[in-house]
This record gives structure tokens, sequence and C-alpha cells, in this order.
């Protein structure tokens, strides 16, 4: 999808993550529909704060709050393919808040439980896209 939005192909699928800018809580949600109410988002993490590694993850949530990390990878699966997806409304500024503590609290989560207790840092994490899903 990001190579016939923007006309170029990408060496390696991780060049994405510079190429995206900053997900921003007033800006329109791309919407696609999948079956499955809720909010998929794309999150660049760099551990312990580095510049130099950098990784992403998909985080799906429900409208009910259930994080679901099976249909985080399906949506993925489904937007890398996807011909056309629409442009829907801003999240509420609740909504927007809510999700990215959920993202962080996610990320966090993992991170401090790869890296040993004393060496454990907070990552860097950046919300790349967020996209609503829609039944």
């Amino acid at each position: 999808m990001y190579e016939a939005w923007a006309g170029a192909r990408l060496r390696e699928p991780i060049e994405v993550l510079g190429r995206l800018r900053e997900a921003a809580p007033t800006e329109p949600v791309p919407e696609i529909r999948t079956g499955t109410p809720g909010i998929w988002m794309l999150w660049e993490i760099r551990p312990h704060g580095t510049a130099g590694l950098r990784d992403c993850y998909a985080l799906f949530v429900t409208e009910d709050g259930a994080i679901r990390p099976d249909l985080a990878e399906r949506l993925w699966l489904l937007l890398s393919r996807a011909d056309r997806v629409e442009a829907g409304p801003p999240l509420s500024p609740g909504e927007w808040e809510r999700l990215m503590a959920l993202g962080a609290d996610h990320a966090y989560a993992a991170c401090s439980r790869l890296a040993p207790p004393d060496t454990w840092r907070a990552p860097w994490l950046i919300p790349r896209l967020v996209v609503r899903s829609v039944a």
C-alpha cells in the first residue's frame, strides 16, 4: 500500500518507518473494512532509546478494549495488500490518549521482560500509523 501511494519501492520493509511521519491526534484516521471494529496501530520502537536500532510492532485494540495480536497481524497483511483505504474522522482526544497509553504499556512490558532488570531503560516509542477497522 505504501509503495502504491508513494510511487516508490522500498528496499527493505523497515524503511517505511523513516518515511512515515508521526501519527497525530487531529489527523483523519484511515479506515479499512475487516469485520472486526477496532483500532490498529503501527509503532516504531527503539530499544534503550537509541537512535541506531529500530523496530516496529502492530497493536490491535477492539472496540471493547481487548488487545488482539492475531488481528494485529491479520490487519497488517490486509493493509499491505489494500489497493484503497478510505479516510475517516480523527479519534476523539480521550480515545487517542487511551490508545497511546495502551501502546506504551504494551511496549514497556515486552521490553522489560527481555532486558535484565539492572539494564532496562524505557524504549523510545513513536506511533507511526493509526487505522480504524470497521465491520
